[in-house]
């Protein structure tokens, strides 16, 4: 058995930037025109939160480990905002993607663009 790394014993700006990230992408999906029926939304969040909770766990965990996220190195509660992050900004990548109606010879582009973007938001998140 592994035995547990913390990191951090307090709910400081970690924590709030997981709570703040997810709350503008919730706010821009609610705000934002309709431009998919209700089911095909939900789908969408379901895609991200889905997907990016695998790869985290996959990768994040043992035998693999290649990072922890919040305060310890196991899963526990201050991680949850961070993992439902990926519902919002799967439906934006989603929305934007049909919103500008990227060429299929721009597709690689346009994920290259989020998956930076993401990178950026990462590295902003500590």
């Amino acid at each position: 058995m592994i035995a547990t790394i913390v990191y951090d014993n307090r709910f400081n700006a970690n924590e709030w930037f997981g709570i703040i990230g997810l709350c503008i992408g919730l706010f821009f999906m609610i705000k934002l025109p309709s431009r998919f029926p209700r089911k095909i939304a939900i789908l969408f969040f379901l895609c991200g939160l889905t997907f990016g909770t695998l790869a985290d766990h996959y990768i994040g965990t043992t035998p693999k480990s290649l990072y922890d996220t919040g305060n310890t190195s196991d899963f526990d509660l201050t991680d949850v905002p961070s993992l439902l992050m990926y519902g919002p900004f799967s439906y934006l990548f989603f929305y934007i993607y049909d919103f500008i109606k990227i060429k299929t010879n721009f597709i690689p582009i346009y994920i290259l663009f989020w998956s930076l973007a993401s990178s950026l938001f990462e590295w902003l998140g500590g």
